[in-house]
C-alpha cells in the first residue's frame, strides 16, 4: 500500500506540496491530472492537490484533500512512526 498524489500542474498547492515532498524526501507517485483525467473522474476527485493510498488492487482511499489538510496527514504519519 502507498500514497499517492493527484495533481495538476497551474496549481500553486501542488507545487507547494511537491517542494515538501521533496523537502522531506517523501518519494510518492504523482498522478497528473492532463495525463490521466479519467483515473480523477473514476474517484470523483474535484480539487487538487489530493493524497490518496492504494488499499487493494485498484482500489484507492482518499485520505487527505488541500495542502493544509495533505501537511496535517503527514505530521501524522511521521508522529505515528515515531511512537512505534
Amino acid at each position: 500500500m502507498s500514497y499517492i498524489v493527484l495533481s495538476k500542474k497551474r496549481c500553486l498547492p501542488c507545487r507547494n506540496l511537491h517542494d515538501l515532498l521533496q523537502a522531506m524526501e517523501l518519494d510518492w507517485p504523482v498522478i497528473w491530472h492532463h495525463d490521466d483525467p479519467s483515473f480523477f473522474d473514476k474517484l470523483g476527485i474535484m480539487s487538487v492537490p489530493t493524497l490518496i493510498k492504494e488499499v487493494g488492487e485498484n482500489e484507492y482511499k482518499i485520505m487527505a484533500i488541500g495542502m493544509p489538510e495533505i501537511k496535517n496527514h503527514i505530521d501524522n504519519i511521521n508522529t505515528n512512526e515515531e511512537e512505534e
